[in-house]
């Protein structure tokens, strides 16, 4: 497959952006292009992904965005999806707090779609300021591998057992913490229900 047209240029701002979407911000640079930098890139991933299994794929731009779009959009089976890609701030200690910052995330995202002329839409949530990084990074025990490395995990369903639970943790704090139960607003036949939680 060739490089979709449309990803070019957000694969420009490797240059200038924070590259890892495993490092939260407040482990890296302070500096806000570079965060800015990383949530494009985060949209690249997506759009990349989703790339893989549409065609006619467009990604809103890097610069000069107005935000009122989804970040991306693609044809799947004959049906256009639009997918809308929120990175939570990390500066949100408390839980209701927090969860309250993550709802309006997913409210934005709800509107991009909603706004566009997809079909279905999806809100993709990356997970990467929020997520406890320690439970996958323990300092006990290692497996040390033949070149004499420490790894602390090699069993990826014990990883996929830790994600699933945190994203449901996660889940259920927001409608603990917010109500979104109790909201019919939220979804429909062309927002679905189910947010997508991203963590690299």
């Amino acid at each position: 497959m060739a490089f979709p047209a449309a990803a070019v240029q957000h694969l420009k701002l490797l240059n200038n952006a924070l590259i890892s979407q495993a490092q939260p911000y407040r482990d890296a640079s302070p500096i806000e292009s570079e965060k800015v930098g990383s949530d494009k890139l985060f949209e690249l991933v997506v759009g990349l992904a989703a790339a893989q299994i549409g065609t006619d794929l467009a990604i809103d731009p890097p610069t000069h965005s107005r935000g009122t779009n989804p970040d991306v959009e693609i044809t799947i089976s004959g049906d256009r999806w639009a997918f809308a890609c929120k990175t939570p701030n990390p500066q949100v200690i408390e839980l209701a707090a927090r969860m309250r910052s993550i709802l309006k995330k997913i409210e934005a995202g709800i509107g991009q779609i909603r706004r566009s002329t997809a079909q279905y839409g999806r809100v993709i949530l990356n997970q990467k300021n929020v997520f406890d990084h320690g439970l996958l990074n323990p300092s006990e025990p290692y497996v040390v591998g033949m070149n004499g490395r420490k790894f602390t995990y090699y069993d990826s369903q014990g990883v996929d057992q830790i994600l699933d639970t945190w994203h449901r943790k996660l889940c259920r704090s927001l409608r603990t913490e917010t109500g979104t139960h109790e909201r019919s607003d939220l979804c429909d036949d062309k927002v679905g229900c189910e947010v997508i939680g991203y963590l690299e």
